[in-house]
């Protein structure tokens, strides 16, 4: 093998860096898992999984296939895994019900994986036969992006609902939105398709943008995921009886909710309750002495917000009274953005401006 330059040898190393980053924090998580945190499983396999894909690029670019014709025969081509393993973990790690059946989604996947390895063991021939076909090989790579997109596509629409129902019961939902996810999965599915339809050409240059981006993904499911902690569902309890019609559920409200709604109401002006941070739907429910879920379809109902944004609009109610008091110069914004329940001046801004239409310096010199 010839000897190679720095430019030759900088896309491997990145791809080496990125494999050991995986090998390294995939098993960890997996065992970690022993503590029964599932997404922490589905999250470590799929970032090993991830990472093992990166072993037929090194061995391509220090042209090891040549010496090594066995590396290009590795049953190592998880693009029908890499999806829904993240949806499985997405799906963990969320505050909507848990369910079973989403382990379906891995089993295109997993019996890819199967096919071939029985093949790379040569367990075989007719096997190894279907593999080499043209059907099979064209199965093989465009269905694999077909079905990445329509996993993408499911996992978008659940992070939506996921989002929804955590807006239903938390007041601070900074660190529960799966944003990085949402963004994470926009990303690699831009990507692959990308991937997929550049140019065969080769271009050094694209080459290492491609190889950047590629460990970038990695290094960044490894960091937000880890940092990610699984999002409780607040609502246990048997939720009250609520009458349906078709679809739909139907939410009556009666004097009874109305006056609970002003109940509600009085409670949290009275108490001033919207200036905990860590505000959430039970908190309220011990306030009344009523179901959560009874909270929050009259809250939804009545006011027309989610429960985040209705405990915002007394949190930016209080905060309008202190930009145009005597004493506004004594604060700072961020001091009042933590003194009426936000956690933090960016989400204050947002939200500001959402109920008013401008911002709170602006307000202030109104």
């Amino acid at each position: 093998m010839e000897s190679m330059g720095f430019s030759d040898n900088i896309i491997p190393t990145i791809f080496i860096l990125g494999l050991i980053q995986g090998v390294i924090f995939g098993p960890l998580l997996i065992y970690l898992n022993q503590k029964r945190d599932r997404s922490t499983l589905f999250l470590g396999l799929f970032i090993l999984a991830y990472s093992i894909n990166y072993i037929k690029p090194i061995s391509k670019y220090l042209n090891l296939t040549d010496d090594y014709s066995i590396i290009n025969s590795l049953p190592f081509d998880f693009r029908w895994l890499l999806f829904p393993l993240f949806y499985v973990y997405i799906k963990n790690v969320s505050i909507l019900p848990k369910s079973k059946k989403v382990h379906l989604y891995l089993i295109p996947g997993i019996l890819m994986f199967a096919i071939d390895s029985l093949i790379f063991f040569k367990a075989s021939t007719n096997l190894e036969t279907l593999r080499n076909s043209n059907v099979f090989e064209f199965i093989h790579h465009y269905g694999a992006h077909a079905y990445s997109i329509f996993i993408f596509y499911k996992t978008y629409q659940f992070i939506n609902r996921h989002v929804n129902e955590t807006n239903n019961q938390y007041a601070s939902t900074s660190d529960k939105e799966l944003k990085w996810a949402k963004a994470f999965m926009l990303i690699g599915v831009v990507f692959t398709l990308v991937i997929h339809f550049r140019s065969k050409v080769d271009n050094f240059y694209i080459d290492l943008l491609i190889s950047m981006i590629n460990v970038g993904l990695l290094y960044w499911i490894c960091i937000y995921g880890l940092r990610q902690h699984t999002i409780n569902n607040l609502i246990q309890q048997k939720p009250p009886k609520i009458k349906k019609v078709g679809n739909k559920l139907k939410n009556k409200i009666t004097e009874i909710d109305k006056n609970l709604f002003e109940e509600i109401e009085q409670l949290i002006r009275s108490k001033e309750t919207y200036r905990n941070p860590d505000l959430n739907i039970i908190d309220i429910a011990n306030l009344t002495n009523e179901h959560p879920k009874k909270i929050s379809i009259v809250i939804n109902t009545i006011s027309n917000k989610n429960f985040k944004s209705y405990i915002n609009g007394f949190r930016i109610e209080k905060a309008k009274k202190l930009l145009k008091s005597n004493s506004s110069d004594n604060f700072s914004i961020e001091g009042i953005s933590i003194d009426v329940g936000f956690k933090s001046k960016s989400t204050f801004y947002e939200a500001f401006k959402k109920e008013t239409g401008t911002t709170p310096l602006k307000y202030k010199d109104l």
